[in-house]
């Protein structure tokens, strides 16, 4: 799934249009809490089946009066499914160059490389966040979060400047804007 610089990236587009604040933006990497959680992926991520992510799911349980973080919340859940439909299936699933072991060490590896391009073009900057937050989201638990930011703001640390050796940049971009676009659609229809 896109990595938390690209929901970011997305929510931080978003933020300045609507007027969202800090919770939206901690609201859409928030379901990645799962990586040092007891919590399960598919719990956090509302999988159902293999790799059926089901933000609709989430609106049922939480709409439809969202508040800003479960918004965010819902961005990345939407973004979740778009990666999977899309890049994920581009080039992971057909991909038949490298073995899928070999295949996922530079896929995640990609996401190091790509992030100080994405934080430069979507003008991000670590998030100015204090805890503890009450989400009243039972998917996740709160007291997560501080580790979640800890960790995101990592990922704002420079890196050595190395080709991408799965990705196109372009794709990643049109997927942050799609991205976008389909929140705007969903949020604009309720």
């Amino acid at each position: 799934m896109g990595s938390r610089v690209m929901h970011y990236s997305m929510a931080k587009v978003l933020a300045a249009k609507y007027g969202y604040n800090q919770e939206f933006l901690l609201g859409s990497i928030a379901p990645d809490v799962n990586k040092d959680s007891k919590t399960p992926k598919a719990l956090t991520h509302f999988i159902r089946g293999k790799r059926n992510i089901c933000p609709e799911l989430f609106l049922k349980e939480y709409g439809p009066n969202l508040t800003q973080f479960q918004l965010g919340y819902y961005l990345h859940l939407l973004g979740d499914k778009l990666w999977l439909e899309t890049v994920f299936r581009k080039y992971i699933l057909n991909n038949k160059n490298y073995p899928k072991e070999e295949l996922l060490e530079k896929y995640y590896a990609d996401f190091t490389v790509l992030n100080p391009d994405l934080i430069l073009k979507y003008s991000l900057s670590e998030p100015n966040l204090s805890f503890p937050i009450v989400t009243n989201i039972k998917e996740i638990e709160d007291t997560d979060l501080p580790l979640l930011v800890a960790e995101f703001k990592e990922d704002f640390i420079p890196v050595k400047k190395v080709s991408l050796k799965v990705f196109d940049k372009d794709d990643i971009y049109r997927y942050i804007n799609y991205g976008i676009k389909l929140f705007d659609a969903k949020v604009s229809s309720r």
